[in-house]
């Protein structure tokens, strides 16, 4: 037989449970020790990358100060690729282009440079965005802000991934850089309808699926009067080229929950995650609240950022594997500050167990 309703054991109850929480969170990092991480870490890792690009540089010879560019040590798989794709690319200008693209002029005319572009690109993103999520995380007063930019550095991130993919053929990895040159490409078209450059954007794009042929791939049926851009057709076993498939395939199980949640944030939908501002009024939101929610998220974009180092590492030769031991620093920081490590601290304060 249950025992009789007591609103005042409850009331007692309530009052301790509110008590050994404020004791719990006490113990978790601060909002102002999760923003230093954030802003010193992408600070960081933006030195460190033009630091590496400069050591590429100077290996070949090459002024540092005289291009941007992000070269490949020798021997790396990225070197390798650049290689392969030499010869498609010489055989193709064999006849003039009518585009400035195939250029010997253009430095990344080879499809693989053009890739590596696209990689320094989504680089400067995640760690500009890493930083301004711990400036942002500062101030005591953002909670949704830095979920937006979370989701700018898990797509980026995640993108960068795509393109660097080492357990994928050569060939696998052209034909991924080819497909985004194309919705690129494509997207400029849309752009400039009307004006009078836009001749030249569809020349291009024509010749980009000219080149693509060329190396064998075959492209889908395109309408080109449609808005959605050629897209080169995979063997089957690929996973998708969506931006979601692309997140899920790098942040296995949970990539796509991720994308979601922070997609609905950013356009201002209703999550399916815990945001506090929608039950509780902004000004009366307290400071671990904010904290918990950027810590939980900034989980999965860490995990996310420190596959990006390992693949960078790993495809273009460069020293970037070092980053995986600092980003799980972070990682954990971010575990703890999120609440998923209270039980731990509930042992150590000698407090009763919520699951009890």
């Amino acid at each position: 037989m249950d025992p009789p309703f007591d609103a005042a054991v409850i009331l007692v109850e309530l009052a301790r449970a509110t008590a050994d929480h404020q004791k719990v969170v006490a113990l978790r990092p601060t909002a102002a020790q999760l923003a230093k991480s954030f802003e010193q870490f992408g600070a960081l890792l933006a030195d460190f990358g033009e630091a590496s690009r400069k050591v590429a540089a100077a290996a070949r010879g090459l002024d540092p100060e005289s291009g941007s560019s992000w070269l490949p040590l020798a021997g790396s798989l990225a070197a390798a690729d650049i290689e392969l794709a030499e010869p498609y690319l010489l055989d193709f200008c064999k006849h003039p282009r009518s585009s400035s693209h195939w250029l010997e002029t253009n430095p990344t005319r080879n499809p693989v440079d053009w890739g590596l572009g696209y990689v320094v690109r989504c680089f400067k993103t995640v760690a500009e965005c890493t930083s301004a999520i711990g400036v942002l995380t500062d101030t005591g007063r953002h909670l949704r802000a830095p979920l937006t930019l979370m989701r700018a550095v898990i797509e980026a991130a995640a993108t960068a991934c795509f393109l660097l993919d080492i357990e994928v053929t050569a060939s696998e990895r052209l034909r991924r850089v080819l497909n985004l040159h194309l919705a690129q490409t494509k997207e400029a078209l849309l752009e400039s309808a009307g004006l009078d450059h836009s001749s030249e954007r569809a020349v291009e794009l024509n010749e980009i699926m000219e080149f693509a042929a060329s190396c064998g791939f075959t492209l889908r049926r395109y309408k080109p009067s449609g808005w959605s851009p050629p897209v080169i057709a995979g063997t089957g076993n690929e996973p998708s080229d969506s931006t979601r498939a692309i997140i899920d395939g790098v942040l296995p199980g949970l990539g796509a929950s991720i994308w979601r949640n922070l997609s609905a944030v950013a356009h201002s939908r209703r999550a399916h995650t815990l945001l506090y501002d929608e039950y509780a009024l902004v000004h009366n939101l307290q400071e671990w609240q904010r904290t918990e929610v950027v810590a939980r998220h900034g989980v999965a974009a860490l995990i996310v950022l420190r596959e990006l180092c390992n693949r960078i590492d790993a495809y273009l030769g460069w020293d970037f594997g070092a980053w995986e031991e600092t980003i799980d620093v972070v990682i954990e920081q971010c575990f703890v500050a999120a609440g998923m490590a209270d039980d731990k601290i509930r042992e150590h304060l000698g407090l009763k167990s919520q699951r009890s």
